[in-house]
């Protein structure tokens, strides 16, 4: 999908004349999470003031208690299942409490605590706004005979992919390009995968890797990258 055409002086213009996120979103055909991506790339570039830039309340992310439960059994880190479900540590806590309430899961098989050293791991890589691509943008591991697949979400810390097989702590190097980015280079990145998973219908691989290895060079290509696709979410 290309990349809507919104003009920043256009939207300033809108959000001054007192639309609404709705009505917002509507107009310029962004989810919430596309909306709010918009107010934070126009206070960064400075086309509106902090007291213009407003939070946008997005859906609440449904998560599924069977596929939650077998990834806490299945022996998954505190800070991979807050980043796969994108949970604070408050809300791992409470994930595990109505698991518990229900019966899904035994008291014994929650944590007593929540390590300190895990959730500063995991706030820390929410700084970045993660961005979901609804357009195709492809990914290649450059290590396993090029295998293609493609880039479901994406920050400067982290990414997501789908199409490409990967075990937990594996490390990867991808090359990221599209084709229709003029501007944009192909570049390389090294990321750690940090959860995996095949689904059992369609057998797809998706897993979520943070990004630990990058040149200058690559990184502003990312940035970039990550710019754009705020925009277009």
């Amino acid at each position: 999908m290309q990349a809507r055409d919104i003009k920043p002086k256009q939207a300033v213009k809108d959000i001054r004349a007192g639309l609404d996120d709705q009505a917002l979103m509507d107009k310029y055909k962004l989810s919430a999470k596309g909306l709010q991506n918009l107010f934070d790339e126009l206070a960064y570039l400075g086309f509106i003031s902090q007291e213009e830039h407003r939070e946008v309340k997005l859906p609440k992310r449904k998560i599924s208690a069977s596929d939650f439960v077998d990834d806490v059994r299945g022996g998954m880190s505190q800070v991979a299942v807050m980043e796969k479900y994108g949970l604070s540590s408050r809300g791992l806590v409470s994930a595990y409490r109505k698991l518990v309430d229900a019966g899904i899961l035994q008291p014994a098989e929650v944590p007593q605590d929540l390590d300190r050293d895990d959730v500063e791991v995991v706030e820390e890589l929410r700084d970045e706004v993660r961005c979901h691509l609804d357009f195709e943008l492809p990914v290649i591991d450059v290590g396993s005979s090029e295998v293609q697949g493609r880039v479901r979400d994406i920050t400067v810390k982290g990414l997501g992919v789908i199409g490409i097989p990967a075990e937990i702590d594996e490390l990867k190097t991808f090359m990221v390009f599209h084709e229709k980015f003029a501007l944009i280079k192909p570049f390389l990145i090294e990321a750690r995968c940090r959860w995996a998973k095949k689904e059992s219908l369609n057998g797809r691989y998706i897993a979520g890797f943070e990004i630990t290895n990058t040149s200058e060079k690559d990184l502003e290509q990312l940035r970039k990258l990550v710019k754009i696709v705020r925009l277009c979410s």
